[in-house]
């Protein structure tokens, strides 16, 4: 199988700030986060035809965000999600560390749309 080198998702949907489970959160909320993480990874990841790979990538997340941004760790729950979903969807093997070596998160961006997270998957053989 051939894979792109560079394949970018732009996922409409962010979640929770990691702050927010320091909190206390009951589990069904959790749940529903991921849900909806999910299917918005789904969606985005079918309207961009992103194709499933087999290779060793690198993933970096860089959040757009309406309102206040928080720091960069604080996006570290979306993340996750979004990283589940695309192991769910079957567009990553898992995110095992021989499969996902490495992620970057960059400052988040100031947006005037909605919030909304960029993802970039590269192959890296």
């Amino acid at each position: 199988m051939t894979e792109p080198a560079l394949q970018i998702l732009d996922v409409p949907w962010m979640g929770p700030s990691l702050n927010k489970i320091y909190a206390g959160v009951h589990w069904a909320e959790r749940q529903s986060w991921a849900d909806t993480g999910h299917a918005a990874v789904w969606a985005a990841a079918n309207q961009a035809k992103i194709k499933p790979v087999d290779k060793p990538v690198h993933l970096t997340f860089t959040p757009h965000i309406k309102g206040r941004r928080y720091d960069t760790t604080n996006y570290s729950l979306s993340i996750k999600i979004i990283e589940d979903a695309l192991v769910r969807k079957g567009i990553l093997k898992s995110d095992a560390p021989k499969h996902v070596t490495g992620i970057t998160i960059n400052a988040p961006v100031k947006t005037k749309g909605f919030s909304h997270m960029i993802v970039e998957i590269r192959c890296l053989i």
